[in-house]
């Protein structure tokens, strides 16, 4: 117990002569300006010099225990040479916000085992090549906002256990290629980008970073013209992206650089990250944001994201996601913000910024449509069901009913020819009158009878026996008999369907000459619909049917079925006599008139 009561009346009276001290070089020392207040030191270890009005750095008494000296917001303007010589357990010096504009070669040595040192804010424009010598244990340096114009290969090549560096490059005017050669211990680099520098975004700049992966990148300032800012600032880091793109990076910080987009390439390279900071940007989607299976901290707040995808949402996509900020956001509340809603109401893993469960998530509010403008997401309930059925339904029946009508238009080109040419082309019956004969005449015939006798219709591969037998017993006979061959007859040059109606009017009868191949031909089927019509207007009697050889039941259609039944067939027979008789009967069945409807006279 006494031991432990003269150590702490040992301590009191160390402090009270270190007070004695400061004091009497704060009244003796030409970097106090009169009536300043003396440096105040807490616990041995702290000694605090901050806002004391210093023009230089003041006597400091040689303590062991001291590890923390700040001299921020002061008016220094140099660092003389052992400005800190004997401070040898010194860790964290706060230099910052002074008017230090240059440092001497040997400003800092004796610092050997000094860990953080702040230069910030403060007026540096060079930095020397041994102007950190001595500062071997270094590992967080932070130089932003000076104004530095210049950097050497040399520059920080004493710190070789730098970890992180802090600083920008607006005045930048003059730099080696490779100013951080020798920083490959570096992990973590912030810097500030100025737009309008060309200094910063090649390859050689960033040489020797081998280890870095932590990035923040900030825009130094924003010039008048801010369109071309914009375009050159994104220009600039795309740039800078490229060079670290195929090193491991794992935090990387992007706040408020006016990016409008990730493009697909750049999201590839992002997909490594652990952290993303995008906030406060100009995003609108988030499309190549979606497959980022390492990240775990996601900031995309303060942008201009309308809609959050279902699959943005998926867990799979973002397995160790474990925090996340899309507050402040323009979201269009319609049904793409369900999948959202539910997210925030269900999942409750993932750390939601700007979240406050007394408030109903506070920043996740509606932007449009203007009825639901400031409502909290969550109090959004629409009737979203999916009509994805309802649209395949309508598509399966609208691709069945075009393959079903294909295969009819296919199957049934020619009954469709038929009805189209019936319904859009009835001129032939206007040239027709009916004599005293009822026979159908032509105005144009000067003798006022029909041009043919009969009309023949007969396949190709049945056309041998047309030319040697029908012809030279019907036209060649003691009683000829004129005949209409499509072959020989019809007129070039005219539409052929108005002159196969035209010639088959012209004739008294049709013939139509019956075989296998008249079945499975669709311009004997039409030809024979069109006959089929004169039985229909006029008399059975107007059509003859030729049966050259039997034809199989399957292969008769429904036309032919029912000609069967109506008009009259003649069978060509095998024998000579049968022949003789089939001739015969066919030439009477020519010369028999034909009755005609009196409701067809003109």
């Amino acid at each position: 117990m006494s031991a432990i009561l003269l150590q702490y009346i040992s301590i009191i009276a160390l402090c009270h002569t270190l007070h004695v001290m400061l004091t009497t070089a704060t009244n003796q020392s030409p970097c106090y300006p009169s009536g300043s207040i003396a440096c105040k030191i807490y616990n041995l270890t702290k000694l605090d010099c901050r806002a004391r009005n210093l023009v230089c750095i003041p006597p400091i008494p040689n303590n062991a225990s001291l590890t923390a000296l700040t001299c921020k917001r002061n008016q220094l303007n140099v660092i003389p040479d052992e400005a800190f010589n004997g401070l040898h357990n010194l860790l964290d010096l706060d230099l910052s916000s002074n008017n230090i504009s240059s440092l001497y070669d040997n400003s800092f040595i004796g610092l050997n085992r000094l860990l953080i040192l702040d230069l910030s804010s403060n007026n540096i424009e060079h930095l020397s090549g041994i102007a950190f010598i001595g500062l071997v244990s270094l590992h967080t340096l932070d130089l932003r906002f000076n104004l530095i114009i210049s950097l050497s290969t040399t520059s920080f090549a004493a710190l070789t256990s730098l970890k992180a560096l802090y600083i920008d490059f607006g005045s930048l005017t003059n730099v080696t290629n490779t100013p951080f050669i020798g920083l490959s211990s570096l992990q973590s680099l912030t810097y500030e980008i100025d737009a309008d520098s060309d200094c910063v975004d090649t390859k050689q700049f960033f040489a020797g970073l081998t280890n870095l992966d932590n990035l923040e990148i900030f825009a130094f300032e924003i010039s008048s013209d801010t369109r071309g800012f914009h375009s050159h600032l994104l220009q600039s880091i795309k740039q800078v992206l490229k060079v670290f793109r195929s090193q491991n990076l794992q935090i990387l910080d992007l706040n408020s650089n006016e990016i409008s987009t990730v493009d697909r390439e750049d999201a590839i390279f992002l997909s490594n990250l652990t952290y993303l900071d995008l906030s406060n940007n100009q995003l609108t989607m988030l499309s190549n944001l979606q497959y980022m299976n390492k990240i775990q901290t996601l900031r995309l707040g303060g942008n201009k994201i309308r809609n959050v995808p279902e699959s943005f949402l998926f867990k799979s996509n973002h397995p160790e996601l474990q925090s996340l900020d899309l507050n402040n956001n323009l979201l269009e509340c319609d049904c793409s913000v369900m999948a959202l809603r539910n997210w925030l109401l269900t999942d409750k893993k993932v750390y939601l910024y700007g979240y406050s469960a007394d408030d109903n998530v506070y920043n996740y509010r509606c932007f449009s449509p203007v009825s639901k403008h400031g409502l909290s997401v969550t109090e959004i309930h629409l009737d979203c069901k999916s009509k994805l059925w309802m649209y395949i339904t309508i598509g399966v029946a609208c691709l069945l009913v075009v393959i079903i009508a294909t295969i009819l238009i296919v199957r049934y080109l020619w009954h469709i020819q038929y009805i189209r040419f019936i319904l859009f082309n009835r001129r032939p019956y206007q040239n027709y009158l009916v004599n005293e004969n009822d026979d159908i005449i032509d105005n144009d015939d000067e003798d006022g009878v029909p041009r043919y006798d009969a009309y023949v219709i007969y396949h190709g591969q049945d056309e041998d026996w047309v030319d040697g037998e029908l012809l030279a017993n019907i036209e060649e006979g003691e009683e000829p008999f004129r005949l209409c061959l499509k072959t020989r007859d019809i007129r070039a040059g005219r539409p052929i369907f108005n002159e196969l109606s035209l010639h088959i009017q012209r004739s008294r009868k049709v013939i139509a000459i019956l075989s296998p191949h008249f079945v499975d031909d669709n311009w004997c089927h039409f030809e024979l619909n069109m006959a089929h019509r004169r039985v229909l207007e006029e008399n059975p009697n107007v059509l003859i049917l030729v049966l050259l050889e039997e034809l199989p039941q399957r292969r008769l259609t429904l036309l032919l079925r029912q000609l069967f039944c109506r008009v009259q067939c003649f069978r060509w027979p095998g024998d000579g006599y049968g022949q003789y008789l089939f001739w015969q009967r066919l030439r009477e069945e020519l010369k028999r008139p034909v009755p005609l409807d009196r409701r067809f006279q003109r």
